[in-house]
């Protein structure tokens, strides 16, 4: 199969598929070195968007069904480098665990929310 059209793909590229019970599966996989890039453009992006959200009070959350939804507000800033909300998820989840970032609370005791920050502060 070729791409004839895409978004945030390159035109004209051959996928090779194999016809596996019923649906397509592609035989070469993206991963190792290429997969790995766009893993570290999510998080080194993730990173300059949520320090630059949070020292302008714009505060994202880590909750799916917030309307502040961190990987949401991310995927529609226009120096997002071309990432979407899934690569922006996966990466709030590895920088949370890994410790690059962390979940704050604040407002008043009976009106507790939370946010995202970076780890070091500002």
């Amino acid at each position: 199969m070729s791409r004839l059209k895409a978004n945030y793909a390159s035109i004209g590229q051959v996928i090779r598929v194999r016809w596996v019970d019923g649906g397509f599966i592609p035989i070469d996989t993206p991963g190792g070195i290429e997969h790995d890039e766009v893993k570290a453009r999510a998080d080194r992006v993730f990173l300059m968007l949520l320090s630059e959200s949070y020292a302008n009070g714009a505060w994202t959350c880590p909750s799916l069904a917030a309307r502040n939804f961190a990987p949401s507000i991310f995927a529609k800033h226009p120096d997002r480098d071309g990432l979407g909300k899934p690569a922006f998820q996966a990466a709030m989840y590895r920088l949370l665990k890994a410790g690059e970032i962390k979940v704050e609370t604040y407002g008043s005791p009976s009106s507790r929310r939370s946010r995202l920050a970076p780890a070091a502060g500002m």
